[in-house]
Order: C-alpha cells, then structure tokens, then sequence
C-alpha cells in the first residue's frame, strides 16, 4: 500500500469563504456543478409553506438565489445535480416519487413513484435505490438521452441499503468486503483486488475511487487509481474520516473529532498531495466539489439555523509539486 504524503500544517482558508445563505432557517444537502449550487431550503415551513430548492450561481456575485421548485404543493428535497441536471424527492399529493429536472429547459421527468434512495446524477447517468418497502430494493441505472432512455437493474440487494458510488463511465458498487466496477455502457463488471475490512462511504471519478474504511479502529480515508491500480491510505490519524467527495484530482471530506471544534472539512490534492483544512465548526456535513468550487452546510449560528458555505478553491496559490511521480 503506497501511503500519500500530507502536508504538515494545514490551514484554515476563511478568506475565500462565500455564504450562499442567509436566514435564520435550515438549509442542507448542497449539490454543485458548474459553479451552480442547489440546496433543500426551509425559509416558508415556519409560515406554513412547504420545504423547497433553491438555486444560487456562484460566478455571479449579484446573484442572491431563488426557488426552482416545480410542484405547488408538498415538499421536494435536493438527491443529486450535475450539468444542469437536478434530481430530487418530492411528497407533493399526485406527484411522489423520485424526478429529475433539467433546470435549462424546465423540463421535468419522472423516474419512480416512491422515493429513491442515494440517487447519483453524472453525465448521461442516473443511478438510484428504490425504496426499501419496494419487493425487490432493486439498486437501478436509468440512462437520460432521449432515445435511449432505460432502466437497468444492476442488482438486488435484499432489502439492504447499499453503498455506491458514480461517474461518466463507471459504477462502484460496494459488497460485502469487496468493491466492484461496473462499466456504464458495457455493463461489464470488474471487482478490485483488494478485500475492505468495513467501508461506510464510497466515491468515484474517472480515474479514481475513494472510499472511508475502517482500519486499526480508526476511519480513514483510501483512494485506488483505476488507470494504475495503485492504491493509496490518504488519511492516517485517530479522527474519524468519512464522507470522500471528488472532482478531478481534488477531493474533499468530513472529519469528525473527539475535542473541539470537533468537525472539519478537509481537502487533498491526488496529484499535489497539498492538504487543506476548509472549515472548522462544531457541526458540519453535507459536502460537495466541483471544477471551482467547494460547498458544505454547518451549524455556525446555531443549531435550528444550518447554513450553506462555500468557496473558490482555484483562488488559492498553486501548488506544483507532483509527488504521484515520487
């Protein structure tokens, strides 16, 4: 195993920050592509309105956000977005179930009528868990273009939730001990050579899988690089590591500590091994990344009043050092 080197004293980088919201309601499960966030927002419950998503455009700074919810009634909550590509639960009365919403056209689809679980979006893939009342809990790969819309039934996972992860090409999927891939065109499966000890979250890009796996007691962090099959433990300390999100060579995750500030969100470089810390909060998930920017919601100003942050990665001075060539 090829252990990837840290730099000694990460930062917090509080300079770059922007936040997206500010009310004194809950905003959560933030979603970026493209420099656009999307996010489940409550700003009208406590008025007797309904839970919806809103939208902000990072790269314009006179935007302020607004909704882009669809359905009158009920209650939509943010699953996944990627190229304009927004899917979503919604509980509004004739129209449940899982949808998907291309937010340049307006054009809404249904997928299914009970709520996905850990639905994906990437490229011209949906991937999805149906609910787990549902006979089967089958996990499914819907495919988007219009003239070949379909549904794939990758496999049945006996009414258990599943972990996996998606990318343009690829689907990892995690069993038992052992992660495998599933190449979205082809459906040809691959299983990985490696044997996990226990994995609580998984992620994938075109060329990398991550994963949190529990090794000596300890949740860390491990990356295999699907070109080269090297495998690299990115994390190594008595934290609690979990939550890996990727874009490229950058990725990001959530750190859980047993003093305060208890939680961070920390960033690493694959190809720089240039490690950040974004945030430090006494309460913060949700992460996300894109090609600019990194997004996540924490608890700042108070339990009942989580908030989404973000900021502009590209902004920071760059690192040249390429220690993958180490």
């Amino acid at each position: 195993m090829t252990f990837a080197k840290k730099s000694a004293q990460p930062k917090v980088i509080p300079s770059k920050l922007i936040q997206v919201t500010n009310n004194p309601y809950r905003q959560y499960t933030p979603k970026v592509s493209n420099g656009i966030v999307v996010w489940t927002d409550e700003r009208d419950v406590p008025n007797g309105g309904n839970t919806k998503i809103w939208m902000r455009d990072l790269n314009d700074p006179s935007s302020s956000g607004n909704s882009v919810t669809h359905h009158l009634f009920g209650d939509q909550y943010v699953e996944s977005f990627n190229n304009q590509i927004l899917v979503y639960n919604s509980n509004s009365p004739g129209q449940e179930g899982l949808f998907y919403l291309n937010l340049d056209y307006s054009y809404e689809t249904f997928l299914i009528s009970e709520n996905g679980y850990n639905a994906i979006v990437k490229g011209d893939y949906i991937i999805y868990q149906r609910s787990l009342s549902y006979s089967s809990a089958e996990v499914n790969l819907y495919r988007i273009s219009t003239a070949t819309s379909k549904r794939l039934k990758l496999f049945n996972p006996q009414f258990e939730t599943v972990l996996y992860g998606l990318s343009e090409d690829y689907v990892v999927i995690v069993k038992n001990a052992t992660l495998s891939m599933i190449d979205t065109n082809t459906q040809i499966e691959t299983v990985l050579p490696y044997e996990a000890t226990g994995i609580s979250s998984v992620a994938i890009s075109n060329d990398y899988i991550l994963w949190s796996e529990i090794k000596n007691n300890h949740w860390d962090i491990f990356s295999y690089a699907i070109g080269t099959q090297r495998l690299s433990q990115i994390t190594n300390s008595t934290a609690i590591d979990v939550v890996p999100s990727i874009y490229d060579n950058q990725i990001l995750w959530e750190q859980y500590q047993s003093k305060p500030p208890k939680n961070a969100l920390r960033a690493y470089n694959l190809r720089s091994c240039h490690l950040e810390k974004i945030a430090e909060e006494l309460s913060l998930s949700g992460n996300d990344i894109d090609d600019t920017f990194m997004v996540w919601q924490d608890e700042r100003y108070g339990l009942d009043n989580s908030d989404i942050f973000a900021i502009n990665y590209k902004k920071r001075s760059p690192v040249y050092q390429n220690c993958q060539d180490e």
